[in-house]
């Protein structure tokens, strides 16, 4: 680790250089200190860091993440709810409007509105001014808790919560991101039989012109050592199609990544991808190919090992007679293995059931954009029927 104090000095010859100075005529307490301060520095993140930046741009943020304390009682609910809201947020991070994108009943709505008019934000800025912003949340209430969850595009601590949530924040804000208009066929070798631990994937960062042309391609990072691999998707990405990024409705050149995942669970050569002509209905399709527009989050979500994901199979004959829908909250470690974290109900039956199923279910983990395993938590419904089989989505896979 790298010393934020000192450029190039790290961590271990600091507390080096540190107790060498026991050995001066100084008094101890000044070096204790100093040790205290410097350890201090070294462990806590920098007071100066910020927002992400997109082209010069930061979106609004919560200058406090935690859902505000209403005396509005939550209304009745069967299930765990997401609520989408677009906020519009002055430039001085005050809430000057909201709405909702589905329709709601009189209580809910009053209750989530009690919620959002509370949340005080340090405002967005492009080029360091100060500007309103269009911010797009969503409230997750959970009936078993009595309880709601706001997700912010970036929280308070300037990290990225969801990635789509931020790329949508960033188009209602006049940022027409890259799109793929066309990419061509691609080969892999891989099977599914083969044994593979991470996902398999290339992801090449792409310099675009103001017409959207390719004028650069690297590799960033990718879990395949083959070459053949990078350099078969950099000459795809030559052959490719592109959508400028646009700011206000003006074309510019942009910098983005494009990331391949090799899913071994598809036939090859992968059919060609023709804009919004791809099949979206497949979880595989949406995922294979994806133009990301900064490294910004986790790069990928945990994505599953089979392809046919829409239902799981009931180990005891006792679980297969429950009835009902069940939102749970899924853990999935950095070796790809899920456990229940919480389901909406206080029922351990459903609980087992689901955890049960789940730990049967295999993924490729969540993958930084440098290429490490990282831990994911995310939401699935379950739709029980009196039957063996159980209706499953997985939530985090849509966007």
């Amino acid at each position: 680790m790298i010393s934020p104090i000192w450029p190039g000095i790290g961590r271990k010859d600091m507390e080096t250089s540190i107790f060498r100075q026991l050995k001066k005529p100084i008094k101890l307490l000044t070096v204790l200190v100093a040790a205290a301060v410097i350890i201090c520095a070294l462990s806590v993140p920098s007071i100066f860091a910020g927002p992400p930046l997109y082209q010069g741009y930061s979106l609004a943020v919560p200058i406090n993440s935690q859902t505000p304390a209403t005396e509005i009682s939550m209304p009745r609910i069967q299930n765990e709810t997401f609520f989408k809201v677009i906020v519009t947020v002055t430039e001085n991070g005050e809430t000057e409007s909201f709405s909702f994108s589905q329709g709601l009943n009189p209580p809910i709505e009053k209750y989530l509105s009690s919620i959002i008019s509370q949340i005080e934000y340090q405002p967005a800025a492009y080029l360091g001014q100060r500007r309103s912003c269009r911010l797009p949340l969503i409230i997750m209430a959970n009936p078993r808790f009595r309880n709601s969850v706001v997700v912010f595009p970036v929280d308070s601590y300037f990290e990225v919560s969801d990635n789509f949530l931020y790329y949508e924040a960033l188009r209602l804000n006049k940022f027409e991101l890259p799109e793929i208009l066309s990419f061509p066929k691609y080969y892999c070798a891989l099977k599914r039989s083969d044994s593979l631990e991470i996902l398999p994937y290339v992801l090449e960062k792409l310099s675009l012109d103001s017409a959207g042309n390719v004028i650069k391609s690297e590799n960033f990072s990718a879990s395949i050592k083959a070459e053949g691999y990078s350099t078969q998707i950099q000459a795809a990405s030559l052959w490719s199609e592109f959508s400028p990024l646009k700011v206000e409705g003006v074309s510019m050149p942009s910098d983005c990544y494009l990331l391949v995942s090799f899913l071994p669970q598809l036939h090859y050569p992968a059919k060609k991808i023709i804009g919004l002509d791809r099949d979206t209905s497949n979880w595989a399709e949406r995922w294979r190919v994806l133009l990301l527009p900064d490294t910004v989050g986790i790069m990928v979500p945990p994505l599953p090992l089979e392809l046919v994901i829409g239902s799981i199979t009931l180990k005891k004959l006792e679980q297969r007679y429950l009835m009902g829908e069940i939102i749970a909250t899924i853990l999935i470690d950095s070796l790809g293995k899920a456990r229940v974290m919480s389901i909406d109900r206080k029922d351990m039956k459903f609980r087992q059931a689901i955890n049960s199923a789940v730990s049967s279910v295999g993924f490729f983990p969540a993958m930084s954009f440098h290429g490490r395993p990282q831990q994911f938590k995310g939401k699935a419904r379950f739709t029980f029927k009196s039957s063996a089989k159980v209706r499953v989505d997985y939530l985090w896979l849509d966007f």
